[in-house]
């Protein structure tokens, strides 16, 4: 019985408790004094529940999941979640029926649902809403449910309330219930989908029965990505062997990128989405390009926040949907940080995008406002340092010590400057009241330069007076400047409501979502990111 990870320890007694039964178990260590990993937590609160009675969809028709999934090129599963474990809220108060509707009309072939009520904020009344929304639609896509199921009881509720599918984590059951579960499934007329994340669950899972696998890139222990688990798992199946099974990427996927990658490297048939889609302003716009339609993201406005002092800020600016957090180093500024803030909040920036290294711009021929769009698409935001006619060796070493993404030369910083920056760069564009300054836009766009922000300039001041300029201004300058421009100055969300402006970047936001000088309010932050993305929706059906 030591053999069990101490969480589940006393639940799983009427299993063996053999080291052939469990050994996957030991994954993340058997120490009976660390902490509980939140796999654990789950899996040891699920045999306390008492079964869930109810649900209208016991004799709903059910559709071959196997099949389904096998379709095309690749198909896509769309999950439908409202928090996470390691990322906290992320859409509370979607709506599910809209969300499988806008799912189902761009193509995916799976809805997931989460259903598990205490990380994830689920409930079995939301996969019960989703195949009620879609049940008639020709062609509905299959429903699983997403939870951590260990006995009979929720794969009868899974069917109670509809769902087609129903998903088995090897990383919380023993050999012989993961064997009962994915015959009890097909008893039941569903689709068992087998997931795994080490090269240890992904022989149990091929030797389960189940002819549906996924391949989890996230350790459900400590939530850490590995995108090479897919192209390491997958290599497990013979050519030969691939006819018999449907394998399935999870996790990590924000971009058709990451698809092409994924059928590239291991051969996938599906690939599920969930967090992306769940933060992606118009869901069926982000179903059809990870299924390789074109994608509208060039009218797509990013917002940035600037002058955040604090990891509890910037987190908050990162869950709201914020694109860029800008980071000010300028010591005249209200704002100014130091070295060492500035490096855990962009470590905090970077965890949350689930990205371990400086982010470094592809080669490619495409347009810079497109890559940095597909760079911080769906909750990978990239941090900004902020700096104002200081020495080249000081903006070195902050470039050196915080890891920050892209720097923002918000002085009078010449070419011969900028070109011995080894990073990507912003460039301020001053703006007075009738005229855009600054001698980058009478020259080609630097290879290194990705953008400009245009701020209100007075006679002793530039940046940061929390002034608006008048917009239009900005039709003077060209198309290719234009296009790569962050608006800032007096912005906010009643700003933008109001605004007319097009063929721009997006916005730069900051003194006015401020309590004081450096301290956001969050509510103001919110609502400035909503205000964007409702701007955003408004230029695409233009």
């Amino acid at each position: 019985e030591a053999l069990v990870p101490s969480a589940i320890k006393g639940v799983v007694r009427q299993y063996a408790t053999k080291e052939e039964e469990c050994g996957h178990l030991f994954g993340f260590g058997e120490s009976e004094d660390r902490e509980k990993s939140i796999l654990e937590q789950i899996a040891a609160a699920q045999y306390e529940k008492a079964e869930y009675l109810g649900g209208e969809l016991a004799d709903a028709e059910r559709i071959n999941v196997f099949e389904r999934l096998k379709e095309g090129e690749v198909t896509i599963c769309a999950e439908f979640k409202r928090a996470s474990p390691s990322k906290g809220p992320i859409a509370i108060d979607a709506k599910i029926n809209e969300v499988a509707v806008a799912y189902a009309d761009a193509g995916a072939a799976l809805i997931s649902v989460l259903t598990e009520p205490e990380w994830f904020q689920g409930s079995l009344e939301d996969m019960q809403t989703a195949r009620k929304a879609v049940d008639s639609l020709e062609n509905r896509p299959a429903i699983l449910r997403k939870d951590f199921v260990i006995n009979e009881q929720m794969i009868r509720e899974a069917r109670n309330f509809g769902a087609d599918a129903v998903l088995l984590i090897v990383a919380c059951l023993q050999k012989s219930q993961l064997k009962d579960l994915v015959d009890t499934c097909f008893r039941f007329g569903l689709e068992p989908l087998v997931e795994a994340h080490s090269e240890q669950e992904m022989h149990l899972a091929l030797n389960s029965g189940a002819r549906c696998i996924g391949i989890n890139n996230r350790n459900l222990h400590t939530f850490k990505l590995d995108m090479d688990a897919t192209r390491r798992l997958a290599s497990l199946v013979s050519p030969s062997e691939r006819v018999q099974y449907m394998i399935a990427s999870l996790s990590g996927v924000a971009s058709r990128a990451d698809v092409e990658h994924l059928l590239t490297s291991a051969n996938v048939d599906s690939v599920l989405v969930g967090e992306s889609l769940m933060r992606a302003h118009d869901k069926r716009a982000a179903v059809r390009e990870l299924l390789g339609f074109h994608s509208q993201d060039e009218t797509t406005l990013l917002a940035k926040v600037c002058g955040i002092t604090s990891m509890e800020d910037a987190k908050v600016a990162c869950a709201a949907g914020a694109h860029f957090i800008g980071l000010i180093f300028a010591p005249k500024s209200k704002r100014c940080i130091s070295q060492e803030t500035a490096k855990a909040i962009v470590q905090s920036i970077r965890a949350f995008g689930e990205r371990e290294t400086r982010w470094t711009p592809p080669s490619t021929t495409q347009e810079k406002a497109h890559i940095l769009r597909a760079a911080t698409a769906r909750g990978r935001p990239l941090s900004v340092a902020v700096v104002q006619n200081q020495p080249l060796d000081q903006v070195l070493d902050i470039i050196q010590n915080t890891g920050v993404d892209l720097i923002q030369l918000h002085g009078d910083e010449d070419e011969t400057y900028a070109n011995q920056l080894p990073i990507p760069f912003f460039r301020v564009l001053h703006v007075s009241q009738d005229h855009v300054q600054n001698i980058a836009i009478n020259h080609a766009i630097p290879t290194n330069c990705f953008g400009f922000v245009a701020d209100t300039a007075t006679s002793d001041t530039r940046g940061g007076t929390g002034q608006q300029f008048d917009w239009s201004i900005l039709t003077k300058l060209p198309s290719q400047i234009r296009s790569l421009v962050l608006i800032a100055g007096g912005v906010d969300a009643e700003s933008i409501r109001d605004s007319d402006i097009k063929g721009i970047l997006g916005f730069d936001a900051s003194s006015r979502l401020e309590i004081q000088p450096g301290v956001k309010e969050h509510q103001k932050l919110h609502d400035y990111v909503n205000a964007v993305n409702t701007l955003s929706s408004s230029e695409e059906k233009r």
